[in-house]
């Protein structure tokens, strides 16, 4: 039944398509085909895409639900299109599956609700979320709940979500990280300080980002500098850049960081953090060294007008 509904030469299509966010929901969501990049790019492989879409979003909440927890390649095309459904009764469907023994479709319950907005469903929906964070166990929907927190802008997520801190699963701390990205509560920065130092480069990574974002809303953000310090020895190139990116906020002309910046500016090519830190920065020191990336750097490069407003910000006084 379920290959009559997603035709699997579709299904790849839309899956082999390089695109930055849910492209599924931004698919079955769009009001018009010919506005729609997705959209575009598969009527161009000769896809009849409006047929295919409305045959998808057509279908029964039950036969989406089914498809999902079935497993198949065709279970993030039914999630999205249970996702963009707004009825009560859809809607009551799944609020239902929050309390199921079955692990999966706790999981299916919580990404759905994710992206459902609105002040009073949120109302609605975020006090069971914080209920089921207090017993859940499985990583699936643990890591479900800390997207979802998020999404849903949950103002006690710190306080539910913290003990997954030392989570087993590198996934559940990953949504840690993300859940509490720019958090300006001290559990929730203790928590990223944590993850920092975590064993995964990916969960370092995004602690580290997500730290930099929470300097701007703390009271005293050098209370945390050493955690990005630490960060300038990490083995991960991007991780040493984000730490670079946040010390660079702090306005402190660490000696240590504006040495490894220098080696970063000096590199082939240069990614478009280390410039905007040298902006940052604002040090003299590194003036000498945007002045030679600016000379071996093309006219048209798109980051040319940010190397010339680095070195206008490292002039010497």
């Amino acid at each position: 039944m379920s290959d009559a509904i997603f035709d699997s030469k579709f299904v790849k299509a839309v899956e082999e398509i390089d695109f930055p966010s849910d492209k599924w929901r931004y698919l079955l969501s769009a009001n018009n085909m010919n506005d729609n990049s997705i959209g575009q790019q598969l009527q161009k492989c000769g896809f009849a895409v409006k047929e295919h879409v409305d045959r998808i979003n057509g279908q029964t909440t039950d036969l989406l639900m089914e498809t999902y927890l079935q497993g198949s390649e065709n279970a993030e095309a039914a999630l999205a299109a249970l996702q963009i459904r707004t009825s009560k009764s859809d809607k009551d469907k799944v609020i239902k599956l929050i309390d199921s023994d079955i692990s999966n479709e706790r999981a299916l319950a919580v990404k759905v609700l994710t992206y459902r907005l609105g002040e009073s469903f949120q109302s609605e929906i975020v006090p069971k979320l914080y209920e089921l964070s207090k017993k859940e166990q499985e990583c699936s929907v643990l890591e479900a709940l800390c997207y979802a927190m998020y999404h849903l802008g949950a103002d006690e997520k710190v306080s539910h979500l913290k003990h997954l801190v030392n989570n087993s699963s590198s996934d559940v701390r990953f949504a840690l990280a993300a859940c509490f990205f720019g958090t300006d509560e001290p559990d929730g920065i203790n928590c990223l300080v944590s993850l920092s130092r975590d064993e995964v480069p990916e969960v370092r990574n995004w602690a580290v980002t997500a730290l930099g974002q929470s300097l701007k809303y703390m009271d005293d953000p050098n209370t945390i500098k050493k955690t990005f310090t630490e960060r300038l020895d990490d083995e991960e190139r991007s991780i040493r850049l984000e730490a670079l990116s946040a010390l660079s906020k702090l306005q402190d002309k660490d000696e240590k960081a504006l040495n490894i910046l220098i080696s970063e500016l000096n590199s082939d090519p240069v990614p478009l953090i280390a410039i905007e830190s040298a902006i940052m920065f604002a040090s003299p020191s590194l003036n000498s060294t945007l002045e030679n990336l600016l000379q071996r750097t093309e006219v048209d490069d798109p980051n040319i007008s940010d190397i010339k407003q680095a070195i206008n910000a490292c002039l010497p006084l």
